[in-house]
């Protein structure tokens, strides 16, 4: 069974729509665990499971609802959330015949007012290094359940920056990550872009959790933690290494400030005038289309 848990982190916060899209869905193989000090089900379902707990910290309460989780794959979903009624079918067909997945997360949308479809938000494939810039892989995320244990699930030393944190450790110590290319999760009007952060709290936990990421591999600077979620890191230059830069092109023309010009031309001239770095190749994949003349002044430059 696929396994969702609802943290309940503060009063009024509702779980009816996520719970009553999982009532509904097609197939059986899910299980709710609803935690919270104000932790209620609005349904009454076998399937659903309520722990009062008396924290508003998110890493405590989603430990306290491992303890009652039954299901191979677990997911930490926002209040606000709902899945459409064939997501969870999906979801366990998907996992039965790709069994050595440990994580996969899916594509997203989020509701639009006075609009009978969401906002899709598209995901890429998985990508360790934009992953250290961008909490991209977004809410609809389901970790194999003793990977999470295996991790420690939450940490409490990243307040605001929690899933983040966990999907940068779990992304390192899981032998297969996988997108599954369909929106299965739809979330609130109010919910901001994939990664998106508030306070400088959250800010500070993010900082702490990508450093530690860039020091498990290979070492890094985190050179600016943005609230919008896409932030600024890069890796150390050992010696000198020989970088090669392709540029394919069509050899074409255009206008650039009112002037005439070729922009293949223009970009290799760029590179030689103005780089610091002298160990670098250019290489330039031409058209068979290619004015003559621009092959004989770039092998002039």
């Amino acid at each position: 069974a696929l396994s969702i848990i609802a943290p309940v982190v503060a009063p009024g916060q509702s779980v009816a729509l996520l719970a009553e899209s999982l009532v509904a869905q097609v197939t059986d193989n899910w299980r709710l665990v609803i935690v919270g000090e104000s932790a209620t089900s609005p349904v009454s379902d076998p399937r659903i499971s309520v722990i009062e707990h008396d924290s508003s910290d998110l890493a405590e309460l989603v430990s306290a609802a491992l303890s009652r989780v039954t299901g191979e794959f677990v997911m930490i979903a926002p209040h606000d959330g709902s899945f459409p009624d064939n997501a969870m079918s999906i979801l366990g067909s998907y996992l039965a015949e790709e069994s050595d997945v440990d994580i996969v997360y899916s594509d997203e949308g989020i509701k639009r007012a006075g609009r009978q479809t969401p906002r899709l938000i598209p995901k890429p494939a998985y990508s360790p290094e934009r992953l250290r810039s961008q909490f991209y892989i977004g809410d609809c995320v389901f970790y194999r359940r003793t990977l999470l244990e295996s991790v420690g699930a939450l940490r409490p030393s990243v307040p605001g920056a929690e899933l983040y944190d966990l999907a940068l450790r779990a992304t390192l110590a899981a032998s297969r990550i996988e997108h599954y290319a369909e929106a299965l999760f739809i979330r609130g009007e109010a919910a901001g872009a994939p990664g998106e952060i508030l306070g400088a709290v959250a800010v500070n936990s993010t900082r702490l959790a990508l450093e530690e990421r860039l020091a498990a591999t290979g070492g890094g600077f985190v050179d600016e933690v943005r609230e919008s979620g896409l932030h600024r890191t890069r890796r150390p230059v050992i010696g000198e290494p020989l970088v090669s830069i392709v540029i394919p092109t069509r050899g074409g023309y255009g206008e650039v400030r009112g002037v005439r010009t070729c922009m293949i031309l223009e970009a290799v001239e760029s590179v030689l005038s103005t780089s610091t770095y002298s160990n670098y190749e250019l290489v330039v994949v031409m058209d068979d289309i290619v004015d003559p003349d621009v092959v004989t002044q770039l092998r002039e430059l």
